[in-house]
């Protein structure tokens, strides 16, 4: 079994309140929830982050290729409309 040391830290009372409230909708003890922050934040330590003008110019890029497919999307709409009137036209 892994031998756990106790240690301490200080929160202002924004940052006690906040976690509490998590603690309390989570439904697990305040150290836990230390425990899960701190242990994602040494596992990422380090790892290159996406920079916030790169993740933009990546949702710019989705976002045009989204309205691209959706124009696509309501011609061919206009298409089978147009068709499924012509035909009960005939």
């Amino acid at each position: 079994m892994k031998k756990e040391k106790v240690i301490s830290i200080r929160l202002n009372e924004e940052e006690l309140s906040k976690l509490s409230e998590i603690s309390k909708n989570e439904g697990v003890k305040r150290s836990n929830i230390i425990q899960r922050a701190l242990k994602n934040y040494i596992q990422s330590y380090g790892k290159k982050q996406p920079e916030t003008g790169e993740l933009s110019l990546k949702m710019e890029d989705l976002e045009r290729k989204f309205n691209n497919l959706f124009n696509r999307v309501n011609i061919l709409t206009n298409q089978m409309d147009r068709l499924v009137i012509e035909k009960k036209q005939r």
